[in-house]
C-alpha cells in the first residue's frame, strides 16, 4: 500500500478514505467511514517508512492503546506495517478545530481566562502522562497538535516523537521538535524528561498569549498579560530544566490560582479534574467561536445560508440563481443542498448537462460535485440521501471547511427549524429567508421561530435579509409585508410558469433566457448589494 490514500480507497476491509484532513509528526491523517459501524467517521494516521534509527510508529500506537484520558485521542484499530512499512493508526474522529485555526476563529484574540483554562487542562493531562510508569514525555507540543473540541474541551493529539523516559539514559537517541517549542535539551544536550514538556507548554501559552508569535530570543510578552501570568510562563521557560517548576501539577496549579484571581476558582480543586468546569466568560467565548464556518481571517468562505419561511416558497430557486449571478462577479463560488433538505437540485440543475468536478478535497460520500456557470455545485445523491449513517454532521462540516472558494451558498429550504440546522443558522454570515404571497402555507409556529433566529444573529452582530418571492400586484400585498418580522430587502417577480417549465424539461436555468435573466437580474441587484460594498 502507497502512503497517499485516494478518496474512496478502503483500507483493512472497513474504513473508507474520504480525504486528507491534516499531516502529523510522522504521517498523514484522513477522514474515513467505519463501514462496519454504519459510517461512523474516524481518523486514519498513515505512517510514514521508519527512519533511520528503526524505530516503527508501532511506538505511538502502543503509547496510546494503554493510555485512558478524556484529552486523549482513543486508538479504536492498527494495521501493521506492510511490504512498503507503512502502518494505519486509526482513531476516534475529534471535530473541532486545531488551537492554531480557533485562534484565527475568535478574530479579537482569545481573553486571558480562555487562555489559562486551555492552559489548565494541557497541564492535566500531561500529568497524566507523565504519571505513567515509565513516563510519556510528548516532546512535540505545539498549536497544531492541540485540538479543541465543539464542546470547547480540549484535546491532545499526534504522539508522532513522544518517548518513555528511560532512567539512566543521558540523552534522547532522536533529536526532534518544532523550532521555537522545542526545549534546548531537545538539541541533544540531556535526555527528555517531564520538564521538557513544561518547556513546551510554556513555548505554547507564550504563542497563544502574544497573538500567534512564536517565541524568539529577548522576545517577550505583551504589557496585558498580569505579571503573576508572566512570571509563572517565563519560570517555564528556563533554559536549565532544574530551574523550571518541578512538575507538571506544579505548573496546573499555578495556573489555577491565576484563573481563581482574575474570575474565582475552576474548580473544587486542581487534581482529578480531567472534564474542568469552565468559567462563564470562557462558556460564551467559546460558544462565539464559529464552528461552522471560519472567521474572514482564515480565507474561507463566506457563507450565504438560503431558508424558505413556508415550503415551496423557493429557497433552491433563490439558492441557485444567486450562485449563478455571484459568480458572474468573479467570485469563486460553491453551492450545496444542506444535507437536511429532499434532493432536488439533481434534478432542477440536469445533471446529464452538467461536468464532473474533482477536487483533492474531502467529499460527503452523500453527494457529487459538477462544475458549471463558474460555481462548484455539490448535490444530494437520491439513492445516497435516505440511508442512515452515522456521523452525517461531522462529515457535512468536514467538506464545507475544506471548500476552497470565496462564497458558499447552501440551500436550507424549509428545513431550517431541524436541530441539525441550527448551528448553520446561528453561524452563517449571511442568511436570506425566502417567503411566498400564500400564507395558508405559514404558520405561528414558523413566524415565531424565524423571528427568534433574526433576534439571535441580530445579537451576534449577523445579518438576516427578508425576501419576496413569486411577488405580483395584488391589494392586499403591503399586509404581506407587514407580516415578515422585518422589512424584505428585495422582490422577485413571478416569472411565467409556462417558461419555466420549458427551460426546465431543456435542462437550462432561468438565467440562460434572456429576457427572464434580465428580470431576475434586477430583483437580485439590492440583495446583493447587502452581501458587499459594491
Amino acid at each position: 500500500m502507497g502512503i497517499v490514500l485516494q478518496q474512496g480507497t478502503t483500507i483493512a476491509g472497513r474504513y473508507r478514505i474520504l480525504g486528507a484532513i491534516g499531516q502529523g509528526g510522522m504521517g498523514d491523517v484522513y477522514a474515513a467511514e467505519d463501514l462496519r459501524l454504519d459510517g461512523r467517521l474516524r481518523a486514519v494516521k498513515v505512517n510514514r517508512p521508519p527512519s533511520s534509527d528503526g524505530h516503527y510508529k508501532v511506538e505511538e500506537a502502543a503509547l496510546l492503546m494503554r493510555l485512558d484520558h478524556p484529552r486523549l485521542p482513543a486508538i479504536v484499530d492498527y494495521c501493521p506495517p506492510d511490504n512498503e512499512g507503512v502502518e494505519i493508526v486509526v482513531m476516534e474522529y475529534i471535530d473541532g478545530y486545531n488551537l492554531r485555526t480557533f485562534m484565527d476563529q475568535s478574530g479579537e484574540g482569545l481573553s486571558l481566562l480562555t487562555v489559562i483554562a486551555i492552559g489548565v487542562q494541557l497541564a492535566d493531562v500531561l500529568n497524566y502522562l507523565h504519571g505513567q510508569c515509565p513516563p510519556i514525555i510528548h516532546r512535540d507540543l505545539k498549536p497544531t497538535n492541540v485540538m479543541i473540541d465543539r464542546t470547547g474541551e480540549v484535546r491532545l493529539i499526534d504522539f508522532g516523537i513522544a518517548r518513555s523516559y528511560k532512567e539512566g539514559a543521558h540523552r534522547d537517541t532522536s533529536l526532534l521538535g518544532t523550532p521555537g517549542f522545542a526545549a534546548p535539551e531537545q538539541n541533544g544536550q540531556s535526555q527528555s524528561d517531564a520538564r521538557t514538556d513544561i518547556y513546551g507548554l510554556g513555548a505554547l501559552l507564550f504563542y497563544v498569549l502574544g497573538g500567534g508569535r512564536a517565541r524568539t530570543a529577548n522576545a517577550a510578552l505583551p504589557d496585558h498579560v498580569p505579571v503573576d501570568l508572566r512570571g509563572i510562563v517565563y519560570r517555564m521557560l528556563e533554559p536549565r530544566a532544574t530551574d523550571r517548576y518541578k512538575d507538571m501539577e506544579e505548573v496546573g496549579r499555578a495556573l489555577a490560582g491565576v484563573h481563581a484571581r482574575l474570575s474565582g476558582p475552576i474548580g473544587p480543586s486542581w487534581e482529578g479534574s480531567p472534564a474542568m468546569p469552565r468559567h462563564r466568560q470562557d462558556e460564551r467565548e467559546i460558544a462565539n467561536i464559529n464552528f461552522g464556518r471560519v472567521h474572514p481571517s482564515a480565507n474561507l468562505a463566506r457563507q450565504i445560508v438560503v431558508a424558505s419561511l413556508s415550503p415551496g416558497a423557493g429557497a433552491s430557486f433563490v439558492a441557485i440563481t444567486l450562485a449563478i449571478l455571484l459568480a458572474e462577479r468573479g467570485l469563486h463560488c460553491a453551492a450545496m443542498e444542506h444535507a437536511a433538505v429532499s434532493p432536488e437540485w439533481y434534478a432542477l440543475l440536469d445533471s446529464s448537462s452538467l461536468v464532473p468536478y474533482q477536487a483533492n478535497k474531502l467529499l460527503d460520500p452523500r453527494y457529487e460535485r459538477y462544475i458549471k456557470e463558474g460555481v462548484q455545485w455539490h448535490m444530494l445523491r437520491p439513492n445516497r440521501h435516505a440511508e442512515d449513517l452515522r456521523d452525517d454532521g461531522r462529515k457535512l462540516n468536514l467538506m464545507i471547511e475544506q471548500l476552497a472558494c470565496d462564497v458558499l451558498v447552501i440551500d436550507l429550504s424549509g428545513s431550517w427549524m431541524l436541530p441539525e440546522a441550527e448551528q448553520l443558522l446561528q453561524n452563517a454570515d449571511h442568511l436570506v429567508m425566502v417567503a411566498d404571497p400564500f400564507p395558508s402555507k405559514w404558520t405561528m409556529k414558523r413566524l415565531a421561530a424565524a423571528e427568534k433566529v433574526q433576534l439571535e444573529r441580530e445579537a451576534a452582530g449577523r445579518a438576516t435579509h427578508w425576501v419576496l418571492n413569486k411577488d405580483v400586484p395584488f391589494s392586499r400585498r403591503k399586509e404581506w409585508m407587514d407580516m415578515l418580522p422585518r422589512r424584505p430587502v428585495a422582490a422577485i417577480p413571478q416569472l411565467p410558469p409556462d417558461k419555466l417549465v420549458n427551460l426546465l424539461w431543456e435542462g437550462r436555468w432561468i438565467t440562460e433566457d434572456r429576457r427572464l435573466r434580465k428580470q431576475v437580474k434586477t430583483a437580485f441587484e439590492a440583495l446583493n448589494r447587502k452581501f458587499f460594498e459594491i
